[in-house]
């Protein structure tokens, strides 16, 4: 997904790349749908939002650090996709029809979250090493950091 590294190299722009994105991938290749386009710009967009302003903020803490441009980059990627997945928990479980056997509901609900956790990890990983990569080739395009 790498909402988290979009939220940090665009900051505010994240959500219209993310609107964007969606809309062609609809459009071009017939998934996820226009209808839905809102909603999932939504579960995506905010995360990725909140990443950028929280990577905005620890910017002081990690000028001088490859750690801590290590870990908020890891904690940014890894927290955007969470924060996704449970938005994500949040409008199955309100819209599920009623009709549905509970005990299926939350099974279902509980197993796709989880199953966003190794993801969770994997995309904090590649937006650490690309933060990193980023602040010593190009930082300017880290979003709130300048050199």
């Amino acid at each position: 997904v790498l909402n988290g590294l979009l939220g940090v190299v665009l900051g505010p722009f994240a959500f219209l790349a993310i609107m964007v994105g969606l809309f062609f991938q609809a459009v071009l290749f017939q998934h996820g749908g226009l209808t839905t386009l809102g909603v999932n710009a939504t579960l995506m967009g905010v995360p990725a939002l909140l990443v950028g302003a929280l990577f905005r903020l620890g910017a002081g803490l990690w000028i001088g650090s490859r750690r801590w441009a290590a870990v908020f980059g890891f904690v940014g990627g890894s927290l955007a996709t969470v924060l996704s997945a449970l938005g994500f928990a949040v409008v199955l479980v309100t819209t599920v029809p009623a009709e549905l056997d509970p005990t299926l509901r939350s099974a279902g609900v509980t197993a796709l979250t989880l199953a966003h956790l190794p993801l969770a990890l994997v995309e904090g990983v590649f937006t650490a090493m690309v933060v990193l990569f980023l602040r010593e080739v190009q930082p300017d395009l880290l979003h709130g950091w300048r050199r």
